[in-house]
């Protein structure tokens, strides 16, 4: 990511801060808006469906997650064990660092989730062109890496 961002200068403090309220009105309006489809999950459930399904290995440890998600360890284990009685995900381990594997129903709600709300989400997009969302979802990507990178994380 290039540099050129001039922190003095008023346009573009202006510009980051409806950067970042952007993002967040729009995180908020999407997980209201998909929320009765995955009623019985809530946002950091189905995050941590969707984060195992995203990756490319078939575990991780409960302190990973909770680190992904900014949240204290029995927090994370509480969330997993939700999950767990629900059975999309199976925790392995009993004391020390836990490793959360996904099972085939998580995956599978997770990809049902996706196709049920795949028509409305490409109706909503239709209006916008397909590269300039491409370039969208990549520079987004390219944020939320950077920021999950901070030496302070």
């Amino acid at each position: 990511m290039g540099g050129g961002l001039d922190s003095d200068d008023p346009a573009t403090r202006g510009m980051l801060l409806d950067l970042f309220t952007d993002i967040s009105i729009l995180e908020h309006l999407v997980r209201e808006r998909f929320n009765p489809v995955a009623s019985e999950l809530n946002a950091q459930q189905f995050g941590v469906i969707n984060y195992l399904v995203r990756q490319t290995k078939s575990s991780e440890t409960l302190s990973t997650l909770a680190w992904c998600f900014q949240i204290e360890i029995p927090a994370m284990a509480a969330t997993v064990e939700a999950l767990a009685k629900l059975q999309y995900v199976e925790i392995d381990g009993v004391d020390g660092d836990r490793c959360v594997f996904a099972t085939v129903a998580g995956v599978t709600r997770h990809e049902d989730f996706l196709a049920s709300v795949a028509p409305d989400v490409t109706e909503l997009l239709s209006e916008f062109d397909p590269q300039e969302l491409r370039t969208t979802a990549k520079t987004l990507k390219e944020l939320r890496r950077t920021f999950d990178n901070l030496p302070d994380r």
